[in-house]
């Protein structure tokens, strides 16, 4: 299955992943690319039999949405635009959104799926837009920096650095399949792995991680929102706590649990206990990583413990 999503990537040879792409008729028409070919062909044999409205108005909405792709105009590109700029928090530029589009279509994503028939509009457009918001942070992560990238990482409750690790990660596994010593790799490197991705592997990554990996459906925003968060939490594991000075060392403390000097006990607590949730090194025991990483994460339990009994005593004591 993998080398047939990847030989279709590379606009193989599209009957390869299923039924869903078989042998098409041939009447001298031309269409831009073999997506549009089908989908037309799947509206015009609805048309004629009356059947499944649900799927015509799909077939006819994908339809217009590579043509509108191509321009860069239309309510289903407006649509997708819209959707991403609220989710990204930034308007983006209509060539930005076209050009994604366009490469979606013209390397026959929606034609990828091990599936009977094909995807429904909702289900591509969702895709794009995953697509879109990997592509956002993946140009924000080879900077270093981004303003949705730290949305994100507020959200996660983690570091922009985790989160920046975990765009690494996801789309070089993509593009490039498993990579021994890669998550040590990342957390070692001053710069981004991604960083040192061709065009054309970024493309493949993207596009590949888009692509579900049962073969049946692809990744929605919440699915890729949860990929990020599982990522982002080991990565966060893994990043080194400073070490407290000493067992007096109430400022290290607060700090590491993000806490004004004077905070409630049960504040504490609840903070407490997600961090350990969070680092505990026992979430990395299915990852697995070699054991010097597994012991990052127990070095890094072992303060968050001493801190948290700082605080406490420290409250105890007032």
């Amino acid at each position: 299955m993998i080398r047939a999503k990847e030989a279709m990537l590379r606009r193989g040879n599209p009957s390869a992943t299923g039924k869903a792409v078989g042998p098409s008729k041939s009447d001298g028409r031309r269409f831009k690319n073999k997506t549009e070919e089908l989908y037309t062909l799947e509206f015009e044999s609805l048309s004629k039999s009356g059947a499944s409205k649900e799927r015509k108005e799909s077939a006819k909405k994908m339809i217009e949405l590579i043509s509108s792709g191509q321009w860069g105009e239309g309510p289903l590109f407006k649509e997708i635009n819209t959707i991403c700029s609220q989710k990204i928090g930034r308007h983006l530029e209509l060539s930005f959104i076209s050009k994604h589009i366009n490469s979606f279509m013209n390397r026959e994503i929606p034609l990828v799926l091990e599936t009977k028939d094909l995807p429904l509009y909702e289900e591509v457009r969702d895709a794009i837009i995953t697509k879109i918001v990997i592509q956002v942070l993946i140009d924000e992560a080879k900077l270093g920096d981004g303003a949705f990238l730290k949305k994100i990482a507020s959200r996660l409750k983690v570091s922009p650095s985790a989160v920046i690790h975990s765009i690494d990660f996801l789309v070089t596994t993509s593009a490039k399949g498993g990579k021994k010593d890669l998550v040590k790799k990342i957390i070692e490197s001053k710069v981004p792995k991604i960083s040192q991705l061709s065009s054309v592997d970024l493309e493949k990554g993207s596009n590949m991680l888009t692509v579900g990996a049962d073969g049946q459906r692809f990744i929605n925003p919440p699915t890729l929102n949860k990929l990020l968060e599982d990522q982002a939490n080991m990565f966060e594991s893994l990043t080194r706590i400073p070490p407290l000075k000493n067992k007096k060392d109430l400022r290290g403390a607060l700090k590491i649990f993000g806490m004004s000097k004077n905070p409630e006990k049960d504040d504490v607590k609840k903070r407490y206990k997600k961090l350990a949730q969070a680092k505990h090194p026992d979430r990395l025991a299915s990852k697995g990583l070699p054991k010097e990483m597994e012991k990052i994460a127990s070095e890094n339990f072992a303060v968050i413990q001493e801190a948290y009994h700082i605080i406490l005593d420290h409250i105890d004591r007032k």
